[in-house]
């Protein structure tokens, strides 16, 4: 007489033709299995230990409150905490004795010890990358006639200030800048260019493409603006107390320049 009636019969047939099935089902067995050896991969007890000439199998075998006193021949009626014991003067003094351990040293109830955790960090902020641009009007001076956020490229200057005040002033000025401002004045056409304004080239003047007018241009008009943070995205940051950066520094990090660094950090300050 069959074990199995003929509608479980058919059923499993059927699921053994399903792959996908058969792949869940042994799965199911590998984990099942995995999770029989779960003490041999997580254990807060050593596989061997080897004291004093002796071998011990703490996995297997529980000794209660005498656990230690049996190991080490000394400790009083404790409980053994294997990570203590293995580097307790008792145990280290004999070089040939050693503890074999699963992969991962923690047990499902222990507790990590204050040393093991990393301090929380001071505080967190957003840091949003602000991309600094200015309009200016050049005069055939070379100077700034007009400036409109010239200011955040200048320090403790505003827009004012910085009318009249030679272009070189805030930014390097290049032959190829000055033969781009020359060529609008003398109401030549010109193409649409950007040169680099400073010695790391952070920071660009741009000029849009001119083309003659019916009178000669009093000034021109140019973008000033920071390439430093291009591409840079808003990401928030975790800080110490003393402005170091939790485990390691913002990806846009590197993307700044010293002046934006600085002006992060005297802000987290």
């Amino acid at each position: 007489m069959p074990i199995l009636d003929p509608n479980t019969r058919r059923r499993l047939s059927r699921f053994k033709e399903i792959g996908r099935a058969r792949w869940a089902f042994r799965i199911l067995i590998a984990i099942f299995v995995l999770s029989l050896l779960s003490d041999f991969i997580a254990n807060d007890k050593p596989l061997v230990v080897k004291s004093n000439g002796s071998l011990f199998f703490p996995i297997f075998r529980f000794w209660g409150d005498h656990t230690e006193m049996r190991i080490v021949g000394s400790g009083g009626n404790a409980r053994a905490k294997y990570k203590d014991l293995e580097q307790s003067a008792h145990f280290e003094e004999n070089e040939e004795n050693w503890m074999i351990w699963p992969p991962i040293r923690f047990g499902a109830n222990e507790s990590l010890a204050s040393s093991d955790v990393e301090p929380a960090f001071a505080f967190q902020m957003l840091i949003s990358p602000s991309v600094r641009v200015a309009s200016l009007d050049i005069s055939p001076e070379f100077q700034i006639a007009r400036s409109r956020g010239g200011a955040a490229f200048a320090e403790n200057l505003s827009d004012n200030d910085l009318r009249d005040q030679p272009l070189e002033s805030l930014i390097t000025v290049s032959d190829p800048i000055r033969e781009a401002i020359q060529v609008r004045l003398e109401n030549k056409a010109a193409p649409a260019a950007a040169f680099p304004a400073n010695e790391s080239g952070s920071i660009e003047l741009a000029f849009t493409e001119y083309r003659p007018r019916s009178r000669p241009p009093r000034t021109v008009r140019a973008s000033l603006r920071d390439s430093s943070i291009s591409g840079a995205k808003a990401e928030r940051a975790k800080m110490r107390e003393d402005l170091t950066f939790y485990r390691r520094n913002p990806a846009s990090w590197n993307n700044y320049d010293e002046s934006s660094r600085q002006a992060i950090l005297a802000a987290a300050k």
